[in-house]
C-alpha cells in the first residue's frame, strides 16, 4: 500500500517510508497528483496538454507511456489503470490525502477533513515550462483551501450552538490563522472570546488585527471590529460574561466604565500566594492523588514552612545538592500531562517553562535537539508527534546523567487552570517536589507558567533572593499571547525536525498574532539569510530590533548578537557576548555563539578555549565536539581534532553521512594531517545518499583531486556535481560548482570550456538573491578573463540590495570593485578597496586579490611578500585552496621580474615538490618546469 501526500507539500510513501525512486521524481509526482485529484479518471490528452505542452503529439505520448511504465514498475502493474483514452489511480494501491479529504467532506465528516488538510495543495511544488499545469494547481489550491475553511467554520458554528466555547474559540482561531486579515472571522473570534469570559483576550486579538492591517497592508481596520473593541474596552472588568456580550452587541454606548481591580498582595517572592511546594516521600504516589494534592497548613507545619522559607532565602537546596555552587544542574522537561482539552496547551507549557527556567544560573534545560540525538543513539526514534512521557524521559536522563526530570501538568479549575510540575529523581522515580500555581484564565496561562518556573527554580535549590532579582516575567521574555507562543513553539519544533517551510509559516503566524514578538522576527530573519534572502532577512531583523526594549538583558543581547553574526559583523557579536558572559560565565548558549564567531573569524586559538569550556559543561553536545574539532584543526592539532570528530560521531553516528559540511570538515582534517587517502574514504561516504549529499561529496572529492593536481579527475567530478545541483534547482550549489569546474578546466588549458561554465554561472546569479561572497568569487573569475561589463552588473545588483551593516556583503562588494578596477588597468586605484575588504574578510582568496592588484600596480617587493604569506599556511577544501597551491609559482614569476633568481629558484623547487604527483601536462607545471630549467642553468 502506498500513500500520496499532496496537502502541505508532496511526497509518496511506501511501507518503508518516503520513496526516492522513479515515483518521487517531479513529473511522475505530477501525474500521480492529477490522477488522485481526478478520482473518476483523467484523459491522456488532458495529461499531455498539462505536462508536455511544448512537445509534438508523438513525443508527448511516448513520454507519458515511459512515465507510466516507470510508475507501474515501482508501484505495481495495476496501480494506474484505464483505457486507451482515460487513466485512473487505484486507491486501494495508492491512497491519497486529497481524495480522502474530498470523501470526508462528502460524508459530512468535517473533523476528518480538517485533520487531513495539512496545508496548501502541492505547497512548494512546481514544474517549469508547464503553465497550464501551474494554473490548474493554483485553482485547485484555492478550491481546496476554501473547502477546508468552510469545514472549520461549520465546526466553529456547531461548537457555539452546543455551548462548547473552548472548541469554538479553537476553530475560530484556526480560521484567523489561515487568513489573519479576514475581518468576519476575526469578529467571530472576538465574540467567542467574550462569550467565554475572556474579555482581555478579545481586546488583545482586536489589537493584533488592527496592528496587522496597519503594519502589513497599510490600511484601515474594519470599522465593525474597531467599534466592537471600543465598546468592549468600556465594559466593567467585573461584569458577568453574559452581560458583557449582551451589552456590547445591543447598545455599546450604554456600557458603564468600571474601575481597575486592586493589585493582589505579593507573596514572599513577589508572586501571589496561589501555590505551594510539597515534599513527596515516595515514587508510589498515585497519579490521581498527585493531582488532588493541595497545600496543607496546620499549626505544627507552621514552623516547618517558616524554616523552609528561610532556608530557601539562604540558598539551601534539595537533599544532596549544594545550592548555587558548582556547574548548573541539567533538567529534562517532559511533554505536558494535559487534561484541559485545549490542544494549545500541549506546545506552550513545556516551551514556556523552558524559557522561564533558562533564566536560572543553577539549571540547564536539555534542548530538543539533544533529546533527538539521545533517542537516535538509543535506536528509539519516535514519530514526530510521539509523547516524551515520564518513562522515556527517565531513561534519557539516566543515560545522559541528567539530574532532574520535570513533568508539567495542566487541568481545568473552574474558569481558570491549575498548573503544576513534579520534580523527579530519574534513577528511582522518586518525586522530590510537587509545585503548583493557579492561572485565572487563558489570558493568564503564560503568567501562571512564569510563576511555576520560579517555583521550580526555588524547589531545585535556587534561593528566593536570586529568583526574585534574576527573573523577568515570561510575557516579556517571549510574548503575552498564548496563541502566538503556541505557533512559535510549534515552529521551533519544526526547525529541529528540519521542516524549514513549515517552521517559517508557523513563525509568520506567530507574528501575525503578536507583531511585537522579537524572537520570532529574529528567527525569521535568520531563516531568510540562511536561504539567501538577505533583503528579506534585514527587514525581519529591523522588526526584531524595534521590539527589543521590553526584553530582559540576556535575551536582548543574544538576539542582537545573532543579528550581528548573521550580518558577518562578528566582532560586534563577540563584544556583546563577552559582556554577557562577565555576568553569566556559564551561559551555554552565549558560549556556543561566542565560540562559533571565533571559528568563523579564523581565530581558532580563542575558539578552542571557548569550546573546551563548553564540552566541560556539556560533554553530550555533539555540536560542541564538532566545533571544537574544527578549531583544533585550524591550529594544527590534527590528532586531537580527529578524536573529537569521532567523539561527536559516537554521540550521533548519522552525522558523518547525513551532514555534508561535517563530512567535508572531517575529511579535510585527514588531508591537512597528510593522509589524503583517508580523506577520500570519508568523502566517499556521501556518494550513496541523496542527490544534494552526493553532489557535496563529489565536490569534496574534486577539491581533493585539485589539491593533488589531478584536474581532469576534478573536472569529471564537478561536472556530475553540476548536473545534480541543476536537477535539484540548488542554484547556490550549482553556481559554486560551475565556478570551480571553470577553475579546473582553466588549469588544463581548456579556456573556452571554462568560459562557458562561467557564462552559465553568471546567468544563474542574475536570477536570484545570490550570496554576496559567491558573487565576488564569480565576478573575480569573470574579471580575470578580461570581462568588465558582467562583473560590474553583478556589483551593481550587490550594492543595491546589501545592508550597510552586513560585513560579509561589504567585503564582497569592495573586493569585487577592486577586481573590476584591476581588469580596467587601474591596479593602484584598486588597492584601497582590497584593503577594506581584507579588514572584513581575511581569507586567502581576498588576500590573493590584493597580491594580484599589487603586482599589477608594479610594487613587486610587496607582491612577493604577499605571495609568500599566501604560501605559508596550508588551505584545503575551499576556494582559498587554489591561491595557496599556486602561490609559490606566482612568487617565482615575480622574483624573476625583480631579478632575484635565487628566490625564484627556491620557490620553483618547492612548488615542483608540492606538485610532484600532479598531471605532468598541466600548463602551469610545463611553464614552471621551463623556468626551473632556465634558472638552474643560469645559477650553475
Amino acid at each position: 500500500m502506498f500513500r500520496l501526500k499532496t496537502l502541505g507539500g508532496v511526497l509518496i510513501e511506501g511501507p518503508g517510508g518516503p520513496l526516492t525512486g522513479a515515483a518521487s521524481q517531479r513529473r511522475r509526482l505530477a501525474v500521480l497528483t492529477l490522477l488522485a485529484a481526478h478520482g473518476n479518471g483523467i484523459s491522456r490528452d488532458r495529461l499531455i496538454g498539462l505536462l508536455w505542452p511544448e512537445n509534438d503529439e508523438e513525443r508527448a505520448r511516448h513520454a507519458l507511456a515511459q512515465l507510466l511504465y516507470s510508475l507501474r514498475r515501482e508501484l505495481g502493474e495495476v496501480a494506474v489503470t484505464g483505457s486507451a483514452t482515460v487513466l485512473r489511480l487505484d486507491a486501494s494501491i495508492v491512497a491519497s490525502d486529497v481524495q480522502e479529504f474530498l470523501q470526508a467532506l462528502e460524508k459530512h465528516d468535517d473533523q476528518r477533513a480538517v485533520d487531513l488538510y495539512g496545508g496548501p495543495f502541492l505547497d512548494g511544488f512546481y514544474l517549469t515550462g508547464c503553465p497550464e499545469f501551474e494554473r490548474w494547481v493554483e485553482e485547485e489550491r484555492a478550491r481546496l483551501a476554501q473547502l477546508a475553511r468552510a469545514a472549520i467554520e461549520r465546526m466553529a458554528t456547531h461548537a457555539e450552538q452546543t455551548g462548547d466555547r473552548a472548541r469554538a474559540i479553537l476553530q475560530w482561531r484556526r480560521l484567523v490563522s489561515l487568513d489573519p486579515y479576514d475581518a468576519r472571522c476575526t469578529l467571530a473570534l472576538l465574540r467567542a472570546l467574550v462569550a467565554a469570559g475572556d474579555r482581555t483576550g478579545a481586546l488583545r486579538q482586536a489589537k493584533v488585527y488592527e496592528e496587522l492591517l496597519r503594519d502589513q497592508l497599510n490600511t484601515t481596520p474594519d470599522p465593525e471590529i474597531t467599534a466592537y473593541a471600543t465598546a468592549l474596552a468600556a465594559v466593567r472588568e467585573d461584569a458577568p460574561s453574559a452581560e458583557v456580550a449582551a451589552r456590547v452587541e445591543t447598545d455599546p454606548a450604554s456600557v458603564a466604565v468600571g474601575t481597575e481591580d486592586a493589585d493582589v498582595p505579593p507573596g514572599i517572592d513577589g508572586e501571589a500566594n496561589t501555590s505551594a511546594s510539597a515534599d513527596v516521600g515516595s515514587a508510589a504516589v498515585a497519579r490521581s492523588d498527585r493531582r488532588r494534592a493541595r497545600p496543607r497548613r496546620t499549626v505544627v507545619a507552621g514552623g516547618v514552612v517558616v524554616g523552609a522559607v528561610l532556608l530557601a532565602w539562604l540558598g539551601i537546596a534539595l537533599p544532596g545538592r549544594s545550592a548555587e555552587d558548582g556547574p548548573p544542574a541539567w533538567v529534562l522537561l517532559t511533554d505536558v500531562e494535559n487534561e484541559t482539552g485545549d490542544v494549545m496547551v500541549d506546545r506552550t507549557v513545556p516551551f514556556a517553562l523552558a524559557a522561564g527556567l533558562r533564566q536560572s544560573r543553577t539549571l540547564y534545560v536539555v534542548p530538543p535537539d539533544r533529546i533527538r540525538v539521545t533517542l537516535a543513539r538509543m535506536r528509539r526514534v519516535p514519530a514526530a508527534d510521539s509523547a516524551l512521557d515520564e518513562t522515556l524521559a527517565r531513561e534519557i536522563a539516566r543515560r545522559d546523567g541528567i539530574r532532574f526530570v520535570i513533568i508539567p501538568s495542566a487541568q481545568r479549575s473552574g474558569e481558570g487552570y491549575s498548573l503544576s510540575a513534579r520534580i523527579i529523581e530519574p534513577a528511582t522515580g522518586t518525586a522530590l517536589r510537587v509545585v503548583s500555581v493557579q492561572a485565572t484564565g487563558g489570558d493568564d496561562i503564560i503568567g501562571g507558567l512564569d510563576r511555576l518556573s520560579r517555583r521550580i527554580r526555588r524547589a531545585t535549590g535556587e534561593s528566593a533572593l536570586r529568583v526574585a532579582t534574576r527573573s523577568t516575567p515570561l510575557p516579556q521574555v517571549t510574548t503575552a499571547s498564548i496563541a502566538a507562543l503556541e505557533k512559535y513553539a510549534s515552529g521551533s519544533r519544526a526547525f529541529v525536525r528540519g521542516l524549514w517551510r513549515e517552521a517559517e509559516m508557523l513563525m509568520l503566524e506567530a507574528i501575525a498574532i503578536d507583531s511585537t514578538f522579537a524572537a520570532a522576527h529574529a528567527d525569521l530573519g535568520v531563516h531568510a539569510y540562511w536561504t539567501n534572502r538577505a533583503t528579506e532577512g534585514e527587514a525581519r531583523f529591523a522588526r526584531a530590533l524595534a521590539h527589543l526594549d521590553g526584553l530582559p538583558d540576556r535575551e536582548r543581547t543574544l538576539i542582537r548578537s545573532r543579528i550581528e553574526s548573521w550580518r558577518s559583523n562578528r566582532l560586534a557579536s563577540i563584544d556583546l557576548l563577552n559582556t554577557l558572559l562577565i555576568e553569566q560565565p556559564n551561559d551555554l548558549e552565549a558560549l556556543q555563539m561566542l565560540g562559533y564567531d571565533y571559528l568563523r573569524l579564523g581565530r581558532d586559538r580563542e575558539g578552542t578555549d571557548v569550546f573546551r569550556r563548553v564540552v566541560r559543561l556539556d560533554s553530550m553536545d555533539h555540536t560542541a565536539w564538532i566545533n571544537l574539532a574544527t578549531v583544533e584543526k585550524g591550529v594544527g592539532e590534527f590528532e586531537s581534532a580527529i578524536e573529537h570528530y569521532r567523539r561527536a560521531f559516537r554521540l550521533l553516528p548519522s552525522l558523518q553521512t547525513e551532514n555534508s559540511n561535517i563530512n567535508h570538515e572531517f575529511g579535510s582534517t585527514w588531508v591537512l594531517a597528510g593522509m589524503p587517502d583517508s580523506a577520500a574514504a570519508v568523502f566517499s561516504l556521501m556518494l550513496p545518499g541523496s542527490r544534494p549529499g552526493r553532489a557535496r561529496g563529489l565536490r569534496s572529492l574534486a577539491f581533493l583531486a585539485m589539491y593533488r593536481g589531478h584536474y581532469a579527475e576534478a573536472s569529471g567530478l564537478l561536472a556530475e556535481a553540476v548536473r545534480l545541483t541543476n536537477i535539484e534547482r540548488a542554484s547556490t550549489g550549482e553556481i559554486r560548482n560551475r565556478v570551480l569546474l571553470a577553475t579546473s578546466l582553466e588549469q588544463r588549458g581548456l579556456t573556452a570550456a571554462a568560459r562557458a561554465q562561467r557564462d552559465s554561472a553568471y546567468l544563474l546569479a542574475t536570477r536570484g538573491d545570490t550570496d554576496p561572497i559567491l558573487v565576488y568569487w564569480l565576478g573575480k573569475a569573470l574579471s580575470r578573463d578580461g570581462d568588465v561589463h558582467r562583473p560590474t552588473s553583478l556589483l551593481d545588483a550587490l550594492d543595491a540590495r546589501r545592508h550597510p551593516d552586513n560585513v560579509s556583503a561589504r567585503a564582497a562588494s569592495e573586493a569585487l570593485r577592486g577586481e573590476i578596477l584591476v581588469a580596467r588597468g587601474e591596479g593602484t586605484a584598486a588597492l584601497p578597496h582590497f584593503e577594506v575588504a581584507l579588514r572584513d574578510d581575511s581569507s586567502k582568496i581576498t588576500l590573493e586579490s590584493l597580491a594580484h592588484a599589487v603586482h599589477k600596480a608594479g610594487d613587486l617587493g610587496r607582491a612577493a611578500r604577499l605571495y609568500e604569506e599566501l604560501a605559508r599556511e596550508p588551505a584545503f577544501g575551499h576556494e582559498s585552496q587554489e591561491p595557496y597551491r599556486t602561490a609559490l609559482y606566482r612568487l617565482a614569476v615575480i622574483a624573476e621580474e625583480r631579478g632575484d633568481a635565487a628566490l625564484a629558484l627556491r620557490a620553483l623547487q618547492q612548488f615542483m615538490e608540492n606538485w610532484r604527483d600532479a598531471e605532468p601536462a598541466l600548463p602551469i607545471l610545463l611553464d614552471a618546469r621551463d623556468r626551473l630549467n632556465r634558472l638552474s642553468a643560469v645559477m650553475r
